[in-house]
């Protein structure tokens, strides 16, 4: 071949080589930059890491009312009580130097309230420090905008003030670029540990700012952590993250809403709230648990099992991030204990939850979540809280009428809840979808149990408290008592201390002008108390001391799943697409084998709790009241044993639930009343198979339905009885198997009896 022809051919080879290779090498840059193939995580954080160490820079306002042209020419409704000096001039609140630690000497222990608050949370992972600015900026209230949250106009206030060397000083002497650690990357994927000359988060804490989130702002408002860029100032660039919210007096307020808000920097948007706040939330009402996402009606603002689990917040200590001890003090995993995995159960030994992350995360039967769509997973939670740190208490109330016994800050015992969804950790971009199919899209996912129980409850309409300012546990509030002496117990769809709504003006619609509520004062004999009830009591822990130490079929509240629906609480509507409960609900009350008990407390004298679990207790020992739309499916270790067994002499009553569990209007009762509930359904799936020992009990009542299908069996041993009054009914289909046993008997009342 002719020389130059070869050079020629191989001066295009490799010119085609190169080409290749400026494209693989384009399309991995695109890749790095666009993260077109990148595992999200939501432990990664959302605008901010939610591990190693963040500082936050803090600049405390206020809006100067005293310049007139407010908007809507509107005074403050705040006025937060920050001192002010001998000049005259506002200074940041007494407290300002608690809020965080500036820095973390080695060996030293965290004393900011906030700081601490995460270090403990998260087992020394996340390390949460900042310094404030030693002015407080104020703003002509004529310059203030509704429904902004003052970014530009503190930037310009800080831009302008003067320097000597391009940057400003916190009030511990730090300079801004402290503040610039971290460059920013989308949600759920690792943050970049690298000053990009920006201020990583900027905390603008509000002494009245009314304006906010509209004209009526109120203390302890705003807005949560949002990524924003501002403008350059200073030495700086801008801002990478900002949160705006109203703290005027301060104190276990502030602390409490800076936590609050500060969460949607590493978890989410407002779809990651507890106990309250915006969103579309999971349950029809606000369900008061507890977590570091908790809101206004928390319980109190203590990490949970399931904040450290999605968190990936593991004690350093153990090997397992969810874990206990065996019988023999071995740690194991407990991070899912379910049927597959665990069909024998097992016990275990719960050490104190805030100092060795001790939890068991039970995944309740006969749910089994595949794709959107389908209904979410749920999962029993439980945490032995010792009450003994100044996060792991109840809020404290300080009423005389506290009914709190010995245990002021709540009882020390086993704390259960339940999860419904939000469990998805790792994936794509979906984990941070709105679609409400999705499994992390909805607010308000944590339900508590409380060892009080659930009850439908008698309402004393005769006896709603009027407002008084000045009487602790009432504080202005018109409220109505609950008289749980003449409440009926549900355990499946009843009402609690911690989840509780009422149509109070009987319009037939909730959250329509219904401004007064239970959960301030309860009945009592013949007075009424304000405890508060709605904000936990001692009666709330599983242990000797409150009476009831299980979760099973016999007890009260049980081990089922239970009912979701989409809710908006400000927008008050549900979803409810074409008229009919979405796919992703469950309405369904399962019938499973689950119990956990407790068999003994202080294991090793330092409260300890030995915890027996399993999926084969499928007995009801106690007399129970069930209702909702119940479903038994077979005994899931042996199909031809009973999958349901009365015991001897109790008594199950099948009957109507009169706690909401619907968001319109089903019908009026007696009272007049409107319901919000259906009449019960009991339905025995094919394979399922009921045993009703000797002198047991099964009761319809009020219109319910109990129904055997094909394939089902029930046996009623001497002298049971099936007892259908007021319109109740009882179906067997063909195939479906009724044994009934000497003088045993089927009887129906037509009258009220």
């Amino acid at each position: 071949m002719n020389k130059s022809i070869l050079l020629s051919l191989l001066k295009k080879l490799f010119s085609m080589i190169s080409w290749i290779r400026n494209i693989i090498l384009f399309i991995f840059l695109l890749c790095v930059f666009t993260n077109c193939s990148a595992q999200y995580a939501i432990s990664n954080g959302v605008s901010l890491p939610a591990s190693d160490t963040v500082r936050v820079l803090i600049v405390f306002a206020q809006v100067d009312y005293s310049t007139g042209g407010c908007p809507q020419n509107l005074p403050d409704n705040i006025d937060g009580d920050w001192p002010v000096n001998t000049n005259g001039m506002r200074q940041p609140p007494g407290d300002a130097d608690t809020y965080f630690d500036f820095e973390i000497k080695k060996g030293e222990e965290p004393k900011g309230y906030i700081t601490d608050f995460y270090y403990q949370a998260s087992f020394g992972k996340y390390v949460l420090l900042g310094d404030y600015y030693p002015d407080v900026i104020s703003i002509p209230c004529n310059k203030v905008k509704i429904g902004n949250d003052g970014l530009q106009w503190i930037l310009d206030s800080l831009k302008n003030k003067k320097s000597n060397d391009s940057t400003l000083y916190s009030y511990h002497g730090l300079p801004l670029r402290s503040f610039d650690n971290w460059t920013i990357t989308q949600s759920g994927l690792p943050k970049i540990k690298k000053a990009d000359g920006r201020i990583d988060l900027l905390y603008i804490i509000w002494r009245n700012n009314r304006f906010l989130g509209g004209a009526s702002t109120k203390d302890n408002s705003g807005f949560g952590v949002h990524v924003a860029t501002g403008i350059p100032f200073q030495s700086m660039k801008g801002v990478n993250n900002v949160t705006s919210f109203n703290a005027g007096h301060s104190g276990g307020h502030g602390y409490f809403i800076t936590i609050a808000e500060h969460l949607h920097a590493i978890f989410g948007g407002n779809n990651w709230h507890t106990a309250g706040g915006r969103g579309d939330h999971t349950f029809l009402f606000a369900a008061n648990s507890y977590g570091v996402t908790g809101q206004f009606f928390a319980t109190m603002q203590a990490p949970c099992g399931w904040d450290r689990w999605m968190m990936d917040w593991k004690n350093s200590d153990k090997s397992y991030l969810i874990s206990a001890l065996d019988t023999n003090q071995t740690e194991i995993n407990t991070e899912t204990i379910s049927l597959d995995s665990n069909a024998n159960g097992g016990t275990y030994i719960l050490r104190d939850f805030m100092t060795t992350g001790d939890a068991l995360r039970i995944k309740l039967p006969h749910i089994n979540w595949l794709k959107n769509g389908d209904v979410k997973n749920q999962y029993l939670w439980i945490e032995n809280r010792r009450m003994n740190t100044k996060y792991d208490v109840y809020y404290g109330k300080g009423c005389s009428d506290d009914d709190n016994g010995k245990f002021p800050l709540g009882t020390p015992g086993m704390y259960a809840y339940i999860q419904a969804g939000k469990d998805s950790k790792e994936g794509g971009k979906e984990l941070y979808s709105y679609d409400f199919s999705n499994p992390d899209a909805l607010a308000g996912f944590l339900f508590p149990l409380t060892a009080e129980g659930n009850y439908d409850f008698y309402y004393a309409w005769d006896k709603v408290q009027e407002p008084n300012a000045g009487l602790c546990g009432n504080w202005g509030n018109r409220n109505l008592p609950v008289d749980v002496s003449k409440s009926k117990p549900n355990p499946f769809t009843g009402f609690s201390d911690l989840y509780d709504y009422v149509d109070f003006n009987n319009d037939g619609k909730l959250y329509s002008g219904d401004t007064v509520q239970p959960g301030l004062s309860k009945v009592i004999g013949d007075s009424v108390y304000h405890n508060y009830n709605s904000n936990g009591d001692w009666h709330d822990a599983f242990c000797n001391a409150t009476g009831n130490t299980e979760l099973s079929l016999s007890s009260n509240p049980s081990s089922v799943p239970v009912y979701t629906l989409c809710t908006n609480y400000e927008g008050n509507k549900s979803y409810l697409p074409k008229g009919n409960y979405a796919s992703f609900e469950n309405r369904t009350i399962w019938l499973n084998g689950l119990s956990v008990k407790i068999i003994q407390e202080n294991v090793f004298g330092n409260g300890e709790l030995k915890i027996k679990v399993k999926f084969d207790d499928y007995s009801v020992n106690k007399n129970v009241r069930w209702c909702g739309n119940i479903v038994l499916s077979k005994n899931d270790f042996d199909s031809l044993k009973p999958s349901l067994i009365l015991e001897k002499n109790k008594k199950i009553l099948i009957d109507r639930g009169y706690s909401s569990t619907n968001f319109k209007a089903v019908e009026k009762n007696k009272e007049g009343r409107w319901l919000f509930s259906d009449t019960t359904k009991f339905t025995c799936l094919s394979s399922s198979n009921i045993l009703m020992k000797q002198g047991s009990q099964l009761i319809l009542d009020n219109g319910s339905k109990f129904i055997l299908k094909k394939g089902s069996r029930l046996k009623l041993i001497k002298k049971s009885k099936i007892i259908l009054k007021n319109n109740s009914e009882m179906v067997v289909e063909e195939g479906a198997s009724l044994i009934l046993g000497p003088k045993c008997r089927i009887i129906k009342k037509s009258t009220k009896q």
